[in-house]
């Protein structure tokens, strides 16, 4: 049986690659963004009791269950091969991944900015569809969007910036009557949020502003563990909202994707409709948003998952890889941050954090793999009023 249960992830793997090599790619686009007045589409309440969605629903729980419990077999198989297994992250030499991790904060930051400019230099809220009205209040949004893509970049400020960019979200949904933008869209950008939490925790990293002037990301180390999953609910929670709001709960919008942009329905010339492929990618999509926040298994999901992230955009251009950037670089820190082991995903962050300066190396290294909240916040609390007396 256990000789069995190592195959498990590639069993997984295979299937979710086939599902992905015959899925419909929309679920990788957003429809919004090219569909010609896309607010006018409008999300229909009543389907949410419906018998397919109800059936997503059940799909989508039953994989991700059978998904958790594969991932704890597996580890359990791992561990009685490898007792030394929490203390290996992702099969690269630690002093080599440190170096990798010093890098992952610029990374997301930059690869947020991007859209964030984008954003405010066209008016818009996150996205093109989130087009505001001319107004003041929608100039210093804008401008406020600007100023933290900015702050990302420099890395000055960092923590500041990664409030706002919170309270940006907010702000979208409390204020959109007067930005004129539906306000339930803005929930589909709900990955800035684990972003923002993620940047707080961690701050910008040593290749910033804020290190070369000596300012350190929260002083907290109670936080630190938070900050990988924070960016895991945040992919997953506007992956499924996409879900809803753009296939099982509004099917018009991608159905007139996929007849005024570009038919992505291979399944046409075996008899599956638009209608049909529409759901179905809003079956995958939300089954993929329950995965993320899942954590099972997470390196076969994300690397599942970046195929078809990447196979629209000859199709559907820079837009696209523009709005995509921040998914790209959660991606890659879940792929490098994010072990299926706790204790590994928790050492793993402790380490990022101290390369980023988050953390001082004294708090890793004394016990870098049993380390418990607790002990960090105790650890954190007396370093931090040390310094404090110090100055």
């Amino acid at each position: 049986m256990l000789r069995k249960i190592k195959y498990i992830p590639m069993m997984l793997a295979a299937a979710l690659f086939g599902i992905l090599t015959v899925k419909p790619t929309t679920a990788s686009a957003h429809e919004k963004w090219f569909v010609e007045n896309p607010n006018s589409y409008k999300v229909d309440p009543g389907l949410l009791f419906s018998w397919q969605t109800l059936a997503a629903l059940l799909v989508g729980g039953t994989v991700t269950v059978l998904a958790v419990v594969a991932d704890r077999r597996y580890r359990i198989w791992r561990r009685a091969k490898d007792p030394n297994l929490e203390n290996k992250l992702v099969g690269i030499r630690e002093e080599r991944l440190r170096r990798v991790y010093a890098y992952l904060p610029l990374l997301l930051a930059v690869h947020t900015a991007i859209p964030l400019l984008v954003s405010g230099f066209q008016l818009q809220l996150f996205a093109p569809n989130l087009q505001m009205k001319p107004s003041l209040l929608s100039g210093i949004v804008a401008l406020a969007e600007i100023l933290i893509a900015l702050a990302l970049v420099y890395g000055i400020f960092t923590s500041y910036a990664a409030i706002g960019l919170i309270v940006l979200f907010v702000v979208g949904i409390v204020l959109s009557p007067f930005l004129g933008i539906p306000g339930g869209f803005v929930t589909e950008h709900f990955l800035f949020v684990g972003i923002g939490i993620f940047m707080y925790i961690i701050g910008r990293g040593p290749f910033s502003g804020d290190a070369l002037l000596g300012r350190r990301a929260h002083p907290n180390p109670r936080l630190i563990n938070y900050a990988t999953p924070a960016l895991r609910w945040g992919i997953g929670i506007s992956v499924i909202v996409l879900a809803f709001t753009e296939k099982l709960l509004n099917p018009a919008l991608a159905e007139a994707f996929l007849q005024q942009k570009i038919n992505f329905n291979l399944g046409g010339n075996f008899g599956i409709s638009d209608p049909l492929f529409v759901y179905l990618a809003g079956v995958i999509e939300f089954t993929f948003g329950l995965l993320l926040i899942s954590g099972a298994l997470p390196r076969v999901v994300i690397t599942v998952l970046w195929i078809p992230f990447n196979l629209t955009l000859p199709y559907l251009g820079w837009v696209e890889l523009a709005g995509h950037l921040p998914v790209y670089a959660i991606i890659l820190v879940l792929l490098l941050v994010g072990p299926s082991s706790r204790r590994a995903a928790q050492r793993s962050a402790q380490i990022l954090a101290q390369e980023a300066g988050a953390l001082e190396a004294k708090v890793s290294e004394e016990s870098t793999s049993t380390y418990s909240p607790k002990e960090l916040w105790k650890t954190g609390k007396a370093d931090f009023n040390q310094r404090t007396l110090d100055n």
